[in-house]
């Protein structure tokens, strides 16, 4: 949010909008094959970004992992326990 209070940032702000906008273009395109989905509901990019970015942080605190309906307990030198 730096672009907010320092105006000369803008430009910067406006490249990674539209970088952004064509890394999300080529891959709906050319690897998933999407048929306009990503186009009709290309607001939403932003919001995904910032929920992964949330997750990724959230991903430092806590030591359980819940993936495909089990849940791990995360140890201290970094193996993964199946909690029962």
């Amino acid at each position: 949010m730096l672009w907010v209070v320092r105006p000369e940032w803008w430009m910067v702000a406006a490249v990674t909008v539209v970088l952004r906008a064509g890394a999300a273009a080529a891959t709906a395109g050319y690897v998933l094959r999407d048929d306009g989905l990503t186009a009709r509901l290309f607001f939403l990019v932003p919001v995904q970004d910032l929920l992964s970015f949330a997750m990724w942080v959230a991903g430092f605190f806590g030591n359980t992992i819940l993936w495909r309906g089990r849940r791990y307990y995360l140890q201290a030198d970094g193996r993964f326990e199946l909690v029962r």
